[in-house]
């Protein structure tokens, strides 16, 4: 709301010809009654925000990564079903073909195909915790 020029009281779009306090005419000369003024709407001591950190983005980029969770901690859902699925997919695949051909035993294959994907998403979360100014899913910055 729009603050009189004269006295400093608060004025509603309706009394944009005379201040209802102090009486004075236009009481707010180059502002319009569409004004608002932005530290009222602004609630920094909510308890509804908690900024997402970047260490924490680190350690689940390093413990479950491969699971997409990540993605899910920063509210962006599509983003991680797409993650998991080409992580496992991934996994699989490439765990098969070392199975086969590299080592021909079917656990040793499938251990090395998730190692190779455990250190991508450590690669991935360093990525994330070094990229300044990263915002999550709804657009809040990472602490």
């Amino acid at each position: 709301m729009p603050i009189c020029k004269n006295c400093g009281s608060r004025i509603d779009k309706f009394n944009k010809d005379r201040c209802p306090i102090c009486g004075i005419e236009s009481p707010f000369d180059g502002v319009t009654s569409e004004t608002v003024e932005v530290t009222t709407s602004i609630d920094v001591d909510s308890k509804d925000y908690h900024p997402k950190k970047k260490s924490t983005l680190l350690l689940l980029f390093i413990l479950t990564g491969y699971f997409g969770v990540p993605y899910f901690y920063l509210n962006m859902k599509k983003i991680g079903i797409y993650y998991t699925i080409l992580n496992l997919a991934g996994i699989g695949l490439i765990g098969f073909i070392l199975s086969f051909y590299a080592f021909n035993n079917f656990l040793y294959g499938y251990l090395v195909a998730f190692a190779i994907f455990v250190v991508l998403n450590v690669l991935v979360g360093l990525y994330y915790y070094f990229l300044p100014n990263f915002k999550d899913g709804n657009g809040d910055f990472l602490l």
